[in-house]
C-alpha cells in the first residue's frame, strides 16, 4: 500500500499520542473519527504501518549497538536465529565490512552481557562481535516525524520524573511486564482491558499507564514499512566527535529532519551512532553533509541497511512484509492484533 499525503498526516498526529481517542485526531485533521479509525486499520491491515511499544530511555535499561560478523552464506540463518532474542530489538542486514547490525535492550548490565556473549556471540555462523553500549539516547524514531503536519518535525520529549524513575525500577517486575507485553500486542489498548489484565482499579491502572508512558519507561511510536511510504532506505553512520562537542552536536543531528536515531555510545573507535532514512540511495550524500557540516566529525563507518529482519520486536519476511510480534518480556512471538 502506497502511502498518501493525508495518511503522512495521521501518522505525524498519531505519532504526538498514539493513544489518543479518535475523536481528537479526527478533529485535528478535519474528517469523521470513523474515516481516521478506518484508514489506520487499512494502513495497519496491510502492514504499511504499525505501533511499536518498547523499553524507553526512561526505564533504566541498557541499550547496545552491536555488530555481527559471519560468513555470507550464514546471513539469512543467523539473523532470523536472532530475530527470535526478545531482547535482540532490531536485526537490520546491512553492507560493508560487517554482515548484521542489532540493536540490544537488556533490564541490566548483567542480562546486556549475557545477549552479546550468548545470545549472539555463541550462535551458530557467527564470526565476530563488536559491541558499543549507549551511554546517551538523544533521539529515536517516537520524535521522528514525515512533516506532513505543520510544526511536526522532530518533536522534543523529555522524562525522568521522581515518580518514573521509582517505576523504573520494577520494569521487569510482573505486573510492569504484563503490561508491557499488552502493550506491544495492541499499543491503544483500554485503562479497563489492562485494568483486568493488571488486577488493579481502573484509576490505578491509568495513574500508571499516564506515569510510565510520560516517563518514557515505555515509548510508544508509528512505523512505516519502508516499500510504501516516501523513505525508502536506511543509513547508518559510525561518528567520532570531540568529546567536548559531543552533546551540542548530537542535539543538532537530532532536529534534522531525517534523522530515526542519534545516541553516544562507548565504541572503539566512534562514539556517536546515527541512522537516517533517506527517500533514495541517492540521497544518501546529502544526507551525510547535513550531518557532517563544517563540524570536526570523522566517519568511522557508513551502512545502508538492505534488509529489516526485526525492528523494535516487529519481525519481517524476505519481501518486507510484516508478520508478528517478538515480545521484549517472555520469549516467543506473539500474533499482530488490530488496534482498537
Amino acid at each position: 500500500m502506497r502511502l498518501t499525503e493525508t495518511d503522512f498526516e495521521l501518522v505525524d498526529a498519531l505519532q504526538d499520542d498514539v493513544r489518543r481517542p479518535w475523536t481528537e485526531l479526527a478533529r485535528q485533521l478535519g474528517r469523521s473519527p470513523a474515516t481516521v479509525r478506518r484508514r489506520w486499520h487499512s494502513l495497519q491491515e496491510a502492514g504499511a504501518a504499525w505501533f511499536s511499544t518498547y523499553p524507553g530511555p526512561g526505564s533504566g535499561a541498557e541499550f547496545a549497538v552491536v555488530e555481527v560478523v559471519c560468513a555470507p552464506e550464514d546471513v539469512t540463518a543467523l539473523a532470523s536465529r536472532l530475530a527470535q532474542h526478545p531482547k535482540i530489538m532490531t536485526v537490520s542486514e546491512v553492507t560493508g565490512d560487517i554482515d548484521l547490525l542489532c540493536w540490544v535492550v537488556a533490564e541490566d548490565m548483567t542480562v546486556l552481557r549475557e545477549v552479546i556473549r550468548h545470545g549472539i556471540g555463541a550462535a551458530p555462523g557467527v564470526r565476530a562481535v563488536r559491541d558499543a553500549p549507549v551511554t546517551s539516547l538523544y533521539s529515536d524514531g517516537s520524535q521522528w516525524r514525515a512533516g506532513a503536519l505543520p510544526g511536526s518535525h522532530h518533536a522534543r520529549r523529555t522524562g525522568g520524573s521522581a515518580a518514573a524513575a521509582e517505576l523504573s525500577r520494577s520494569i521487569a517486575e510482573p505486573r510492569m511486564g504484563r503490561m508491557t507485553r499488552r502493550l506491544e500486542q495492541d499499543a491503544r489498548t483500554s485503562s479497563g482491558a489492562l485494568s483486568e489484565e493488571l488486577a488493579l482499579s481502573p484509576a490505578h491502572t491509568r495513574r500508571l499507564l499516564t506515569r510510565t508512558l510520560q516517563g518514557r519507561i515505555l515509548t510508544q511510536r508509528v512505523d512505516l514499512a519502508t516499500d510504501g511510504s516516501l523513505f525508502t532506505h536506511a543509513m547508518a553512520l559510525h561518528l567520532s566527535v570531540p568529546l567536548q562537542e559531543l552533546d551540542r552536536v548530537a542535539h543538532r543531528i537530532s532536529r534534522l529532519s531525517d534523522t530515526r536515531l542519534c545516541a553516544a555510545v562507548a565504541g572503539e573507535r566512534h562514539n556517536l551512532h546515527v541512522v537516517m532514512w533517506l527517500r533514495s540511495l541517492s540521497g544518501a550524500k546529502a544526507a551525510e553533509e547535513a550531518v557532517l557540516r563544517d563540524e570536526d566529525i570523522r566517519v568511522r563507518g557508513r551502512r545502508i541497511v538492505l534488509h529489516y529482519h526485526k525492528r523494535l520486536g516487529h519481525l519481517f519476511d524476505d519481501a518486507g512484509r510484516h508478520t508478528g510480534v517478538v515480545s521484549w518480556v517472555p520469549s516467543g512471538s506473539v500474533p499482530r492484533t488490530r488496534s482498537r
